[in-house]
């Protein structure tokens, strides 16, 4: 079904697997064709119907989501952040020798999260396409906090890392369901801004990270017999634990849901589905109170995985940010890079972090409004920002000012933090055409294997090493050089693939 602005101008509804997105002028009128949905007792019906609304209407909407919906995934990825790389903050209060952690048992504890996060994240996506996102994502939020918290009475290694693979497991979910339910309510032109905005937020929680640990070695330091950074841990777990009971009453379920009729109204609940299926974006029908089912059948898991993994762009992608998620350990190891750099004072160093976290937001939202100009060409730029991230970790190398290397370290996370914001706008972009049982698992995977580079990365920066730090460094150039050279390669695959549908 065709849509059709006041002057009469037609703009066909892409049928295609790869949508070619015409937008509108503005005060365009948009016809699509739906499916409507009745229930009588538990049987469906479904029929199709045209709907038609405006510009306006379209804006209403968007702003109404952007209110209740970012906010909310806002403060849960900082939230989720915080308690993931405070762990850096933690060991330069003391929690290292108050455990007696060696630098290899430390090491074991930041990888020890990314083997609970890298295993279960494209499975969680898999239970949210047929779970509530309303239910679900306040609940892994409320049961990582509490592990945060208990982290706050640790008194031995083996406590810790239990712990921290716990952690791992619920926190690995929430990334992907982000982008997946992104990807179900935005159109592609509006994506990249979202992202942006929601990766602020985790990059934020590493600086307010300094801030509180900062705070709680020099203020809370031995308050009633508390260690600063048990406090920290405690601090962190309650408000992630207030703002998962919170959420419940903010988060939207999927388009097509009961719940978004109730909260938009059913003319909104039909324009939040046409909108998308206009710009070929596959969503499903409701199943029950607002999960999400195959636009014609359950594909089912096995089958969604195996989808999923035929598809050569899901590999691409998932070569590529493996690549790129070497580079994202750093975010555990500045404080102790800025310290021995030669700033003594622990409490200097907390907050010397900060500025390179806000280096990174800048860029990366920066990058995230630009790229939704140019859709068709993250790929491109996400080459671009690790090939430059590569050069300014090779300068790290060979330049040994302590106040110049801490300069790079700026370039640096603008380079990298780019690269990731743009990486999971083009996830909701090229997979918009699967199956969404398929997607959600497709969203899923690069960046579980991105996170494998915290594995072996936790590994580069021993103690031994400092402060040049040679090896660490060296691997993340060429790994970052690497990355970037498949993503050039990558964008001319996709552009080769777009020409081709088109001469179709």
């Amino acid at each position: 079904m065709p849509s059709q602005n006041k002057n009469g101008d037609v703009f066909p509804v892409p049928t295609s697997p790869i949508p070619v997105h015409r937008f509108p002028k503005k005060g365009s009128t948009c016809t699509v064709t739906t499916a409507s949905t009745s229930r009588s007792g538990e049987g469906e019906d479904e029929s199709d119907g045209a709907v038609t609304w405006t510009e306006a209407e379209e804006k209403k909407l968007v702003r109404k989501l952007d209110w209740c919906f970012l906010p909310t995934v806002w403060l849960m990825a900082l939230m989720s952040w915080m308690d993931r790389s405070s762990i850096g903050n933690a060991q330069l209060a003391g929690m290292g020798l108050d455990l007696d952690l060696s630098d290899d048992q430390y090491s074991m504890v930041i990888v020890v999260f990314y083997f609970g996060y890298v295993s279960c994240g494209p499975l969680s996506n898999l239970i949210l396409s047929r779970a509530r996102p309303r239910l679900y994502l306040p609940f892994l939020v409320g049961c990582w906090g509490l592990l945060t918290l208990s982290m706050a009475f640790v008194t031995n290694y083996t406590n810790l890392l239990m712990l921290r693979f716990s952690v791992g497991v619920f926190e690995s979910g929430l990334s992907p369901a982000t982008i997946f339910l992104i990807s179900c309510w935005y159109r592609p032109d509006e994506q990249g801004k979202r992202i942006s905005a929601t990766l602020s937020a985790a990059l934020l929680g590493g600086a307010f990270g300094g801030i509180i640990s900062g705070s709680a070695a020099a203020w809370l330091e031995g308050v009633n017999h508390i260690r600063g950074w048990k406090w920290l841990f405690g601090i962190e777990g309650v408000f992630t634990i207030v703002w998962a009971t919170i959420s419940y009453w903010l988060m939207v379920d999927f388009p097509g849901s009961e719940s978004t009729a109730k909260r938009f109204g059913e003319r909104g609940r039909q324009i939040a589905v046409g909108r998308v299926k206009k710009e070929g974006v596959l969503l499903g029908r409701l199943d029950g109170e607002g999960s999400l089912t195959a636009a014609v059948e359950r594909l089912g898991k096995v089958k969604s995985i195996r989808v999923a993994l035929s598809d050569w762009r899901v590999w691409t992608i998932t070569i590529g940010v493996g690549l790129l998620g070497c580079s994202t350990v750093l975010a555990y190891f500045y404080p102790i890079l800025i310290f021995e750099m030669g700033f003594e004072s622990i409490t200097q160093t907390q907050f010397m972090t900060i500025p390179i976290w806000i280096m990174a937001v800048i860029s990366a939202v920066l990058v995230g409004y630009f790229a939704d100009s140019f859709p068709h060409h993250r790929s491109l730029m996400m080459g671009a920002c690790m090939g430059s991230a590569a050069v300014f970790s090779s300068l790290v190398c060979v330049i040994q000012s302590p106040h110049a290397r801490y300069g790079l370290l700026f370039f640096m996370a603008g380079g990298v933090w780019s690269s990731i914001a743009l990486y999971l706008s083009l996830l909701a972009v090229t997979f918009s055409d699967m199956h969404p049982e398929a997607r959600a698992f497709a969203l899923a995977l690069p960046g579980a294997v991105g996170n494998l580079g915290n594995v072996y990365g936790a590994y580069l920066f021993p103690g031994r090493d400092m402060p040049e730090y040679f090896m660490g460094f060296g691997v993340i150039s060429g790994t970052l050089g690497a990355g970037a050279v498949l993503f050039f390669v990558f964008h001319v695959l996709l552009r080769k693939r777009r020409l081709l549908r088109v001469d179709e």
